[in-house]
């Protein structure tokens, strides 16, 4: 690499970060500014910040007519700062000013005296003193039995059953928060979460017979989100349902921010794929070929939906239990996912085997791999941001790397070169995949993500040595992915400062990414000598 590589790289990662961070902070201030009161205190206790958080909601609260979601969550608040205070005494390493409460923090008592304004309605009062004492854990048969007729009435009152349903999921009584969610969302709009919630207890429990019947209600009908009337269709085998609630099932809660960071990830492997692929050199047959590859793996990740399907139907499922989730992963996951790609890779295989070469044979499957990786991305970003940054780094490989050696396997065999090959390469990829999915995902490992980082090791070996078998010579890789890198964590800072404050998005960064140090040190250390 010529001495002013270095440099010239360290000039363009800089300029990405401190173009990053500038937006960020900018993105960030426009969505402050943006906020409503009630949006930032949510935004304050979802950062930890309950005491900022509370005296915005005492801003919000006295503004009329009072509201019982916002008393809810004002209530709910207050009880994690006291929580959390208490914990603060009683650790030894806590300092005497963080352990006590500002002096213009409310007490339980003004919570008290809040609940007992003379222009407050009964029902919110009434409401507002039941989940005060579910929150301090002094609910008593007394305390309840008011709500619980307020509820039962017809028409119920507003949020009765809301806060009952959510009393009995905190105390495990699944079925009887399911009937009391169903009655909120069949009784008044605007309760989406409700009938969710309801449908989601029921789905857990197999009780589809109580989701159909919930369906014959418009209202709930219309608030019942694509995801539960997809899984309903399942359960009722309608081929039709299945078919019309799919996607909108797929792409359900993605916002924009979601699709433009999964864009930007995929644009960035991307450009990688072409540069392997050598696409500069023959363009009129190489960029509908490849194009076409990357529309093939988008849609392969339909076809291992349809498998994970008739796993689910069959009781195939994850079971927190380290040995049967080892052979889930590899069996299902890591199988279902590289056989979906594999059959997605076949139309192109005429092709390549014809016209094609062992280089146009390996870039054609890397894009399946991405295809698959980006449309997998969209629904990670819904996820969390240490699981979105720990996709991008890790995930988008790969797939691409493993459905890219596949590729080079079935290309050679078609050509009679190591038929023996092929075999021999779908258990290492199905193997890898599977190991990587049981560390990074499994609830039976804890901790278990820094082991998915040894998979890198092979793969990025057996990637880069296909490559150095390849005839041609690419542009330097290691500039692309460096920069490439940097571009799509600068990118996930930018859109996490768009939901927490900067040193927040910050942090998510640090505690994803710390374990993938590995990954970007093999990436420097086999791709410099491609």
């Amino acid at each position: 690499m010529p001495s002013k590589t270095p440099r010239t790289l360290a000039a363009l990662v800089s300029a990405v970060v401190a173009v990053s961070l500038a937006v960020g902070l900018l993105v960030n201030a426009a969505a402050e500014r943006w906020r409503s009161p009630l949006e930032t205190a949510r935004a304050l206790a979802r950062g930890g910040h309950y005491a900022e958080a509370e005296r915005v909601y005492l801003g919000v609260w006295k503004q009329r007519p009072p509201s019982v979601p916002v008393l809810v969550e004002l209530v709910e608040n207050h009880q994690r700062r006291r929580l959390l205070e208490a914990l603060r005494d009683l650790s030894p390493h806590g300092s005497p000013a963080a352990s006590h409460p500002a002096p213009d923090s409310p007490t339980d008592e003004s919570i008290v005296a809040l609940l007992a304004a003379p222009d407050l309605p009964r029902d919110v009062a009434l409401l507002g003193h039941f989940w005060a004492n579910v929150t301090r854990g002094t609910l008593t048969s007394a305390d309840r039995r008011p709500v619980v007729a307020a509820a039962d009435a017809n028409p119920p009152m507003p949020w009765s059953n809301h806060l009952l349903g959510r009393e009995a999921q905190d105390t495990d009584r699944t079925d009887e928060a399911a009937d009391r969610f169903a009655r909120e969302a069949t009784a008044f709009d605007e309760r989406a979460e409700d009938a969710d919630a309801a449908c989601s207890d029921w789905i857990a429990s197999g009780r589809w017979d109580r989701i159909s019947a919930a369906l014959t209600s418009a209202r709930f009908a219309r608030q019942v989100s694509d995801h539960v009337r997809f899984e309903e269709a399942l359960a009722r085998r309608d081929l039709w349902a299945i078919a019309r609630w799919f996607l909108p099932a797929q792409y359900e809660g993605s916002t924009p921010g979601v699709l433009l960071l999964a864009l930007v990830s995929g644009l960035v492997w991307f450009v990688i794929c072409l540069q392997v692929g050598l696409v500069r050199e023959r363009p009129r047959v190489r960029v509908p070929l490849y194009a076409a590859a990357f529309a093939l793996g988008v849609a392969s990740t339909y076809v291992a939906l349809a498998f994970a399907t008739i796993e689910r139907a069959l009781g195939f499922v994850e079971k927190r239990q380290a040995g049967a989730d080892l052979i889930y992963f590899a069996v299902g996951v890591g199988l279902r996912e590289e056989l979906s790609k594999a059959l997605l890779l076949l139309p192109l295989v005429p092709v390549l085997r014809r016209w094609g070469t062992r280089r146009e044979a390996f870039a054609c499957g890397a894009l399946v791999g991405l295809g698959f990786a980006v449309e997998e991305n969209i629904g990670y970003l819904q996820i969390g941001l240490e699981t979105a940054l720990a996709r991008f780094l890790t995930a988008n490989f790969l797939h691409l790397s493993t459905t890219g050696l596949v590729a080079v396997a079935i290309h050679d065999s078609a050509r009679g070169r190591e038929p023996g090959d092929l075999s021999r390469t779908l258990m290492l990829v199905v193997g890898a995949h599977g190991l990587y999915d049981f560390f990074l995902s499994s609830g039976s490992v804890e901790s278990g993500s820094f082991l998915a980082m040894f998979v890198f090791v092979l793969l990025t070996r057996r990637f880069v040595n296909v490559l150095r078998e390849l005839p041609g010579k690419e542009a330097p890789l290691l500039r692309s992915f460096i920069v490439g890198l940097a571009l799509v964590a600068g990118s996930t800072f930018v859109y996490a400062c768009t939901i927490v404050s900067p040193l927040q998005a910050a942090v998510a960064l640090l505690e994803g990414g710390l374990g993938l140090v590995i990954v970007a040190y093999m990436f420097v250390q086999e791709f410099k000598s491609v």
